[in-house]
């Protein structure tokens, strides 16, 4: 048989206290501010996906060949991803009195969010245009990817103070 120490609590007792830290990292996980971004990302990757089993539904003529049409949403869809990094990362360097740096974080956040799913939208048009299903597999992929990928990033310090208005 063991024998006890004086400072041994027990095996149980022992897990509960890594429990309870374990308890006390997700809630404050769970009340970052990153929270409801990520909420907003799965939202948005839902979407994607039932966009693609949309666009697998109902038989559509495609052609094989990519008409002008298409490259029109192809230049679309590579604008859409790209300006979502530049503005994300312009609404971000800004300095306002009329917002804080934590709003103007979550704002840059949110364009580039929807930057990524409308890159899967324009692969939705190619389908509805007819173009080739391979384009339009790939610009949903792609845009789904996007959404895959994003992470927050690091809050801005919280502590700084709002705007000021004087009267």
């Amino acid at each position: 048989m063991l024998a006890r120490t004086p400072d041994y609590n027990g095996y149980a007792d022992s897990f509960l206290n890594v429990g309870d830290d374990a308890q006390l990292s997700y809630a404050a996980a769970v009340s970052s501010p990153a929270r409801g971004l990520r909420l907003y990302q799965i939202a948005l990757i839902a979407f994607i996906l039932a966009c693609f089993f949309v666009k697998r539904m109902g038989p559509m003529e495609t052609h094989h060949d990519i008409s002008p049409i298409d490259w029109i949403f192809i230049v679309a869809a590579i604008w859409s991803a790209v300006s979502g990094f530049r503005m994300q990362r312009k609404i971000g360097r800004r300095t306002s009195s009329r917002s804080t740096p934590l709003e103007r974080w979550r704002a840059g956040h949110a364009l580039r969010l929807c930057a990524a799913m409308s890159v899967g939208l324009w692969g939705m048009l190619v389908h509805y245009f007819g173009g080739p299903e391979w384009l339009a597999n790939v610009l949903l992929g792609f845009g789904m990817l996007l959404l895959l990928v994003w992470r927050p990033g690091p809050t801005p310090i919280q502590a700084q103070p709002g705007p000021t208005f004087s009267r």
